[in-house]
């Protein structure tokens, strides 16, 4: 192999490696707490407003029904929704969520207010919903 090659393929792989770097770096600061909404869309049909503090969120969502939940960090961008103890008359989410051993939110980008996340059935791989939420409090 030629040098100038070389030279091309490890410049190429360092670029690589610090652009990868950097898209994984997220600024979570502000977001254990406050108020939000997940706007709806094609994935989404009703929009949500998330009222949050660092151990619990409450979701209000626009069909007039309202969802709480306990919140773990697992870390400043990422955390794991537990729905509250079992209702008689339990949403559907909540379910499953509770089947699968909660919902694993992970911040994946932030635009300002605009935080972009991926949430993901805890013991259910491949489930991946990517989503975004914007923090108006």
């Amino acid at each position: 192999m030629n040098t100038s090659f070389l030279s091309f393929l490890l410049t190429f792989c360092i670029a690589f490696s610090v652009t990868a770097q950097e898209e994984k770096e997220v600024n979570c600061e502000g977001v254990k707490s406050g108020t939000f909404v997940i706007p709806s869309d094609d994935v989404v049909p009703l929009s949500t407003k998330i009222v949050r503090t660092e151990k619990f969120q409450t979701e209000y969502i626009s069909d007039g029904s309202q969802r709480s939940s306990r919140l773990k960090w697992l870390t400043d961008c990422s955390y794991l929704i537990v729905p509250d103890a079992k209702k008689e008359n339990e949403d559907p989410n909540e379910a499953l969520f509770r089947k699968y051993g909660g919902l694993m939110v992970t911040y994946t980008a932030r635009k300002g207010d605009t935080i972009y996340f991926t949430a993901q059935l805890r013991e259910l791989k491949n489930s991946d919903v990517k989503g975004y939420m914007i923090k108006v409090k």
